[in-house]
């Protein structure tokens, strides 16, 4: 398989604002990240080594509430390695979080794996889409315009490859299958909040 790009954009009144992307790599791999800056903990380090298939645990990060109290980043970005290896990359490649979590097992076990949850600070906040880079198969996922101010909602989950879902939302949602793998990409309106955050749930 090729490489594949997904860039996922919002609709306003004076044209597409962009927001996120999601590259499905050769290897399997899959990174979500945003095109503009997020805010992180100066202490988020966490790692997790161990991970259980008969008594799993599951933990939703959050990076991003109030500006005041964190630091700013670019390039923020959310990796998943096959077969099981996770991690957050910030900066200049470094990797404040990293974990191991069995996808393959978990989607076995319960039907699905809930993993990314991203939002925007408001639409009319965003920068103008611009063109991707050259010589990559991109798709797009856009989020279509409504009255009033709103943020935009962005969440990745793994489901079972072996069932037959029906979209619940055809316009604002997409299935990907990668790698034996199949993914859900979802997108949202959300109340306007003020600062983009990037969010994941880890279950080790």
């Amino acid at each position: 398989m090729s490489e594949y790009m997904l860039r996922v954009r919002a609709e306003r009144e004076n044209g597409l604002a962009q927001f996120a992307w999601i590259n499905f790599q050769k290897d399997g791999s899959i990174s979500v990240g945003l095109n503009e800056r997020v805010f992180s903990p100066p202490d988020l380090d966490e790692q997790f080594g161990v991970w259980s298939a008969f008594n799993r645990r599951q933990i939703e990060y959050v990076v991003g509430h109030d500006p005041r109290a964190l630091k700013p980043i670019k390039g923020a970005h959310l990796t998943f390695h096959p077969p099981g290896h996770f991690h957050l990359t910030k900066g200049k490649g470094q990797k404040p979080f990293q974990g191991i979590a069995l996808v393959d097992l978990a989607v076995r076990q319960d039907g699905h794996m809930p993993w990314a949850r991203i939002a925007s600070k408001p639409v009319s906040k965003l920068q103008p889409a611009a063109k991707g880079r050259p010589g990559i198969a991109a798709e797009e996922l856009i989020l279509p315009k409504r009255a009033g101010e709103y943020s935009m909602g962005l969440s990745i989950d793994f489901l079972d490859p072996n069932l037959s879902y029906k979209l619940t939302s055809p316009q604002n949602q997409k299935h990907v299958a990668w790698h034996s793998r199949l993914i859900l990409i979802s997108v949202e309106h959300l109340d306007p909040q003020k600062i983009s955050t990037i969010g994941w749930i880890h279950q080790y």
